[in-house]
């Protein structure tokens, strides 16, 4: 009875919560909610490594699961091409293909204390010069579905999440579920982030037990922002 009480009065308080406290301070204590989820994820997955920075992460995913490979290494928020540039430059695999998405204009809404456009590169994109890479400009919700229906994606994936916001992170990973297969590899960049996890990590949440994904996690930085994990 008295877990049952405690059931229908947390809704309640939830609500009344919203009418009183200052859209801001809401705000910060979703962010609190959502590192609180992140803190049990890490505390149910404690025997990954989480040592030195995304690159270590990179390098040491690159080895431990074979990604130098006819895989698809598919990036969703290029901005300036670091990470992209990286795994151009660490997978060899003349047969892999790299796709980074980005509409180079900038974030479509406002995340957190970073207002909509920023991120913005002008419209140029960045230097990559192989001939593995292709570029597809413009929002997600307009070029992932046309670009889905004209690449099947049926080698092994690596997707790679730098969307940074929640809509757009749960739009990609919700057309993208059709297409994993067991071993596809994901890596969130901003996952476990002190000021925005519930942008990425909520949007992973709610992906998983939509769509009933398990995954076993591969690895994170030592900040725990950057975090890799595998589909089983």
């Amino acid at each position: 009875m008295k877990a049952t009480l405690k059931k229908m009065f947390r809704p309640f308080v939830l609500r009344s919560a919203c009418w009183f406290i200052p859209g801001r301070l809401a705000s910060c204590f979703n962010n609190l909610a959502s590192l609180s989820r992140v803190s049990n994820w890490m505390r149910d997955h404690r025997g990954m490594d989480c040592t030195g920075d995304r690159t270590a992460l990179y390098e040491r995913i690159l080895h431990s699961e074979g990604l130098d490979a006819p895989i698809d290494y598919l990036e969703f928020g290029v901005y300036r091409g670091a990470s992209l540039k990286w795994w151009c430059e660490h997978i060899t695999c003349p047969e892999a293909h790299f796709y980074g998405f980005d509409c180079f204009e900038g974030l479509p809404e406002d995340w957190g204390v970073a207002g909509a456009g920023t991120f913005d590169t002008g419209g140029k994109l960045p230097a990559i010069n192989d001939r593995r890479n292709k570029f597809v400009v413009g929002q997600f919700q307009h070029t992932l579905r046309p670009f889905l229906e004209q690449h099947p994606l049926q080698r092994r994936k690596v997707i790679h999440m730098d969307a940074d916001l929640y809509t757009s992170t749960l739009y990609v990973l919700a057309h993208l579920a059709p297409h994993l297969r067991a071993g596809d590899v994901l890596i969130f960049d901003e996952f476990g982030s002190l000021r925005m996890s519930q942008h990425e990590f909520r949007a992973f949440e709610d992906f998983c037990a939509s769509f009933r994904v398990s995954v076993a996690a591969l690895g994170a930085n030592s900040l725990l922002e950057t975090v890799a994990m595998k589909v089983i």
